[in-house]
């Protein structure tokens, strides 16, 4: 593959590889920058596959919106990850998809997920009981969705989860599944 043929851009750590409309990250995109690139941006196109990803020891911020990214996406994990932007793929199982990533990327502190189906973004009581669950499972996430991760959301958060987990919390009511 010619990179030369795609839009890229390289700026110091930050990759952004938007508008191609490739299902997967192209090998020597790894091979030229997996080992510098703190930043990588891959909005706007059809990704189906992150397994390359394994290669990008140093990624910090991960940003794949507008792709077609589903359930069935493996995420690599990567401790040093602290941003990931999945707005606007294809998750309707957001339990698996918060196990998933919460084993993947332990030091998360910015996620972001709007425009997936299976969102619960509409349902604003659903939607805070959704943040109380993300932020007891990443314990260093400041902001979800943009908004910011309140003191007083963290301390609700154990105390409801901690609640659910002695009467045997249903996720199925959480998840609508």
């Amino acid at each position: 593959m010619n990179l030369s043929a795609l839009i890229l851009t390289f700026h110091a750590d930050v990759v952004s590889f938007n508008n191609n409309n490739l299902q997967r990250i192209p090998p020597l995109l790894r091979h030229v920058y997996g080992k510098q690139a703190k930043c990588l941006d891959l909005r706007f196109n059809a990704l189906r596959s992150l397994e390359e990803l394994k290669h990008f020891t140093a990624l910090e911020v991960l940003i794949i919106d507008n792709n077609e990214l589903d359930d069935n996406t493996q995420f690599v994990r990567n401790t040093r990850l602290q941003e990931l932007s999945l707005n606007n793929n294809k998750f309707t199982d957001l339990d698996n998809l918060m196990n998933q990533l919460s084993r993947c990327y332990p030091n998360m502190q910015y996620l972001s997920l709007l425009g997936n189906p299976g969102y619960l973004k509409k349902d604003k009581d659903a939607y805070q009981h959704f943040r109380y669950y993300v932020i007891h499972k990443f314990p260093k996430l400041k902001f979800l969705d943009y908004t910011r991760v309140l003191a007083q959301e963290r301390k609700k958060a154990k105390k409801i989860l901690a609640f659910e987990n002695v009467l045997g919390f249903n996720k199925n009511v959480l998840f609508n599944t």
